[in-house]
């Protein structure tokens, strides 16, 4: 019971962070954006940008560093294997960053398709090379063997399969509730813009 409830509440104070850093990390897309394209639209952009943060942020580094049970792993390797995971988690945020910078900078040039396309490989790229050069781990216990003969059986590979798929399953609800919310706050603001102009624009006449 206090497991579940720690876990709840350790949710709960990641998705509230996340989205204090989403806010500012969108505020600050906007004012680049939408000083240079006027004609955007604020939902594309929260869209757009829920779907680059959670590549970046929880995608990258599940692919390369998928999660294991609590019971799987070196007690011995706990800090390498955090600093990695840490390094490719800022690296990635970073690279993401640069390719949407790089995204803006081309789409003047060779167009928005081209432009996004030319970015994401940029993106794979760098992710690629940075998860090349830092250490891997293989940590899952296999069967112990005597010959042919298996004396004793590795951890349960549907264990390990079940607990990833639920650790992905709970980050894509939550950027996607996060996303979500975050487009209709934004529509909402601009529905009450819209309506306070049009009351305005009423009077004045």
């Amino acid at each position: 019971m206090q497991e579940n409830i720690g876990a709840g509440v350790g949710t709960v104070v990641f998705a509230v962070a996340i989205g204090a850093l989403f806010a500012v990390a969108f505020t600050v897309a906007w004012a680049i954006i939408g000083r240079r394209r006027p004609e955007a639209d604020p939902r594309t952009l929260a869209a757009s940008l829920g779907g680059v943060a959670f590549v970046a942020v929880i995608g990258v580094p599940f692919f390369v560093y998928p999660p294991n049970p609590p019971a799987v792993g070196e007690e011995d390797t706990i800090g390498a294997r955090s600093g990695a995971y840490l390094t490719l988690t800022l690296v990635s945020i970073v690279l993401a960053v640069a390719a949407v910078v790089l995204a803006i900078w081309l789409s003047d040039r060779i167009g928005g398709l081209w432009a996004g396309a030319s970015a994401a490989v940029a993106y794979l790229v760098g992710v690629t090379i940075t998860s090349a050069l830092l250490p891997s781990f293989h940590e899952v216990p296999g069967p112990v063997m005597d010959g042919d003969r298996i004396v004793a059986p590795g951890f349960p590979g549907q264990v390990i399969a079940d607990y990833r798929v639920y650790a992905i399953a709970n980050q894509v609800l939550l950027w996607a509730v996060l996303t979500v919310v975050f487009v209709g706050l934004i529509g909402l603001m601009m529905r009450r813009t819209a309506a306070s102009a049009q009351r305005l624009e009423s009077v004045q006449a």
